[in-house]
């Protein structure tokens, strides 16, 4: 009777042992701050960065200072900005990562074949955002996620915290695979890829070089009557002298001529860069369903991949959402 009690009470432990073992996972590794810093100080970045966009990524005056110095002074920032993750984060950023994994699994198996890997840093004005593998959180958004989730408030932490991590790890993606995310981006969204990049310094000053996002090599054609006009999205800054993160960020279209098989700057009649509000185009706006995020292909990529995972789509009806689902569910597998 004992053997049979013993067997009886090891079935549900058994069961509940056998439904965790068959339960989808999603493995997280949280750096410590001397190899974040490591990550975050990579010159790969800097050496793209202007000394306003640093101004308003550090939130240092770098009064006066040349492009080397403002990017020694930044890499110093950022090393400085790095922390360890507390036992309370992890376990709160592991609980998010369990209650998505079903979802990224079924949807995004890619996905779920690779590493989130987190940083603990006060970087990029403290917006969330990815360097190499890596997603960087900040303190002062952790410390927002956890004190919700001791008031009681999981299901918003969650839908939130889901919907971040699934955008950001999507970014991680779009690194490690190119050639995937190009074919997204020509043949889904419309993009034309540049081989070369119009540019010059009035709007290299002002640019804001999104981590995200910084091949900056992609032309959207706008329809213009019977021809077509080409764009190039892009971020700015509103003030250069002390700008600030995001609330100074300005969405811009670069105007492009083609010529001779490519592109080159579109100049108004005193010989400048014609760059006007993305949000003043109106089939630019109407070709995607976030203009907030639609600044660059990348973000446009991880905010419906986000919103399909997550079912947190804003409009669900949009054709690019589900076009993008259909792309998604066959290229990464």
């Amino acid at each position: 009777m004992r053997r049979s009690l013993v067997f009886l009470i090891a079935l549900p432990v058994l069961a509940q042992q056998a439904a965790v073992a068959l339960r989808p996972a999603l493995h997280a590794r949280f750096l410590a701050r001397e190899e974040a810093a490591k990550v975050l100080t990579s010159d790969d970045y800097f050496q793209q960065l202007q000394v306003a966009e640093l101004r308003a990524k550090t939130g240092l005056e770098l009064k006066d200072a040349t492009p080397g110095q403002a990017r020694i002074a930044a890499k110093a920032h950022y090393a400085a900005g790095t922390q360890d993750f507390s036992a309370d984060e992890q376990a709160l950023l592991r609980g998010v990562l369990d209650r998505v994994a079903p979802q990224v699994a079924a949807k995004l198996p890619l996905m779920a074949r690779t590493p989130f890997t987190f940083i603990k840093a006060d970087a990029e004005g403290g917006l969330p955002h990815t360097r190499g593998a890596c997603i960087i959180l900040s303190p002062r958004l952790l410390g927002a996620l956890l004190k919700g989730m001791q008031t009681g408030a999981q299901a918003r932490v969650d839908a939130f915290a889901s919907s971040l991590l699934v955008h950001e790890q999507t970014h991680v993606l779009e690194r490690q695979h190119p050639e995937l995310f190009a074919q997204l981006f020509t043949e889904v969204f419309g993009f034309k890829r540049l081989t070369a990049v119009p540019d010059a310094p009035s709007i290299q000053a002002a640019r804001v070089l999104n981590p995200d996002g910084p091949d900056l090599g992609w032309a959207f054609p706008i329809p213009d009557g019977a021809t077509v006009r080409w764009i190039r999205p892009d971020l700015q800054l509103k003030a250069l002298d002390h700008p600030r993160m995001p609330q100074d960020f300005r969405l811009v279209a670069v105007d492009l001529v083609a010529k001779d098989g490519g592109f080159t700057l579109g100049m108004d009649a005193s010989g400048q860069p014609r760059v006007e509000d993305l949000e003043a185009i109106p089939a630019y706006k109407a070709a995607f369903p976030d203009l907030d995020e639609s600044f660059h292909p990348n973000e446009i990529a991880a905010e419906l991949l986000a919103g399909w995972v997550t079912g947190q789509d804003k409009d669900a009806a949009q054709p690019l959402r589900s076009r993008t689902a259909a792309w998604a569910d066959k290229a990464l597998r």
